[in-house]
């Protein structure tokens, strides 16, 4: 009987301990593809953006219509930077993950340009879903909105 429970307890660290390491695997990805989606967002590079996103990925912007597919995604990300918005931070809050599919909630902050030369900060929420493509977790499914009460 010992033995019965001691083996059960044993496996049921085992199993913990596993997917502690899974979730620490994903966070550790997915922060590492924030870090990777910010220097090619801030260095202007939307080819190196889209390259961040699943071919079949949809964006879904605040007061527009959904943007689909890899190609649409990086021009919609090249006519952001052509516009002048720079400094992109990310920031995630919760990651988790099932399988192939991982989510990520978080936090951004933007400087967008204003007549007169003036700028601003635009801050806000996100979600994305993520899908695991060979060995590498993709944006599959991206959407954001602004604070109400940041600055613009």
């Amino acid at each position: 009987m010992m033995y019965a429970i001691r083996s059960t307890v044993y496996a049921a660290t085992l199993v913990c301990a596993i997917s502690a390491a899974k979730a620490d695997s994903v966070r550790t990805a997915i922060d590492t593809g924030n870090a990777e989606f910010v220097a090619a967002y801030n260095r202007g590079d939307a080819a190196g953006i889209a390259a961040r996103y699943t071919e079949d990925a949809q964006l879904l912007p605040p007061g527009e219509s959904a943007i689909s597919g890899r190609t649409a995604v990086e021009a919609y990300w090249k006519t952001l930077i052509d516009a002048g918005l720079k400094n992109l931070s990310l920031k995630a809050l919760e990651v988790g993950s099932d399988g192939d599919m991982a989510y990520e909630v978080g936090e951004y902050a933007i400087t967008v340009p204003k007549q007169g030369g003036e700028e601003s900060t635009d801050s806000g929420k996100y979600l994305i879903v993520y899908k695991m493509v060979g060995e590498k977790w993709l944006l599959h499914r991206d959407m954001w909105n602004g604070n109400p009460t940041a600055s613009r």
